[in-house]
Order: structure tokens, then C-alpha cells, then sequence
């Protein structure tokens, strides 16, 4: 009879086998466990180098970018989510490393849940040209923190300047200043526009309305 058949047949040896199988499982549930627990410990440790303190966004005069004269005052909107950590103070800076960083302290923002916005009155730089811009936020006033306790977002070409305003974007500026546009809130009016559309409106800019509507009649509004 072989050792097998023999095993079968010896309820010592069977007990043997099953006391052996199920130190097995435990053995393996052992390691399992430990690795489940070497896992959650490294998590932990990625989220506790997430910063304190985050922002979410930054506006100017509620827009990415904006288009405006030299030296004009932007309104510079920061969204913070301070995360029941404090958000006291916000440093920015316009034109990169060329800049001058400005800190302003802000109501301590440590209680309460979600984000808070806070408001900032900047000028455009007096030199024609497109900007960089640079926020940070700040648990501590004064703008000294470091580490998790900041975090920081920038922009390219976030403020364009020009000698003279371009509000509708149509790539003519305000006649105010010396410009072709004489209406600078209708990207489709300025000199040289097409004014045949028979709307009223004088699109490009010489003082008749609708002066190159074609039909042989004449052009009468509704």
C-alpha cells in the first residue's frame, strides 16, 4: 500500500494534511493582510504630501485673459479652497521673472467648508505687450508660507496691453484714441467693414448706414 492510500486510511494522518492545509491559508491570508496594510500606509503618505491649501482658479476682470489700454486697473478675482486650513494672504506678479511680486493679506479664511474668492485691484503694465501672470495663496499673512502650505497657478500672455483699446476684439482699435473703429463694442463695425447688410447700422464707419446695400431700390428697415 503506498504512503497515499495509507493516509487515506489513517485519521492521524488526515488530520495532519488538514491541520497542514489550513496553516497554509492562514499563512497566505497573513501575508495578504500585511500587504494591504503596506499599500494603505504609502496611500496616506501621497495624501499627506497634497497641498493644505489649493487654487482653483484666477480671473481678470472676469474673464482668462484680457485685452486693455497701458496702465488701466484689472480687477483680479482669486478662487481659493483652503480646505478648513487658513487662507490669509495672496502674492502676485505680472510679467514673469521680469515682475515685481505684490503680497496682500486677506480675511482669515480657516473656518467654514468649500472655496472662497477674494478680489484684487492690479494695473496693466505701461509698456504695449502681452504678460504672464502669477498667483499664489498663502496659509499664513504675510505671504510666508512654504512647502503645502501655498500653492500657485500662472498664465501665458494672461494681459495684453495696447496704446488704445480693442474692446470687441476685431483687430481695430477704439477711434477715441486715434483708432478706426466707431464702435467698439460691435466686432462688426469699423472702417472697412462691409455695410451692405441693410440693418441700420453704419459698419464701416463713414457716416451713412447700409451705403453699400446693392438693390436698386432703397434699403428700408422694417
Amino acid at each position: 500500500m503506498n504512503n497515499k492510500n495509507k493516509c487515506r486510511m489513517d485519521s492521524d494522518c488526515r488530520y495532519k494534511t488538514l491541520t497542514n492545509s489550513r496553516d497554509g491559508i492562514w499563512h497566505k491570508l497573513i501575508i495578504i493582510t500585511f500587504a494591504l496594510l503596506i499599500i494603505t500606509s504609502l496611500s496616506a503618505s501621497v495624501s499627506a504630501g497634497a497641498n493644505d491649501i489649493k487654487i482653483t482658479d484666477f480671473q481678470l476682470d472676469g474673464a482668462n485673459t484680457v485685452s486693455v489700454t497701458v496702465s488701466s486697473s484689472i480687477t483680479l478675482s482669486v478662487t481659493g479652497d483652503p480646505k478648513n486650513d487658513g487662507w490669509q494672504s495672496t502674492r502676485y506678479r505680472i510679467g514673469g521673472a521680469s515682475g515685481t511680486w505684490v503680497c496682500e493679506d486677506t480675511p482669515d479664511h480657516s473656518s467654514g467648508s468649500g472655496s472662497a474668492t477674494e478680489s484684487f485691484t492690479i494695473t496693466a503694465p505701461a509698456t504695449v505687450g502681452s504678460y504672464k501672470v502669477e498667483v499664489e495663496v498663502h496659509k499664513s499673512n504675510d505671504c510666508s508660507s512654504s512647502g503645502n502650505d501655498k500653492d500657485s497657478m500662472s498664465r501665458n500672455n494672461a494681459i495684453v496691453t495696447t496704446a488704445c483699446p480693442d474692446s470687441d476684439g476685431d483687430g481695430h482699435t477704439d477711434e477715441s484714441c486715434g483708432g478706426d473703429d466707431c464702435n467698439d463694442g460691435n466686432d462688426a463695425v469699423y472702417t472697412g467693414a462691409d455695410d451692405s447688410a441693410c440693418d441700420g447700422v453704419d459698419n464701416n464707419c463713414d457716416g451713412t448706414p447700409d451705403d453699400e446695400y446693392t438693390v436698386d431700390s432703397s434699403c428700408f428697415l422694417p
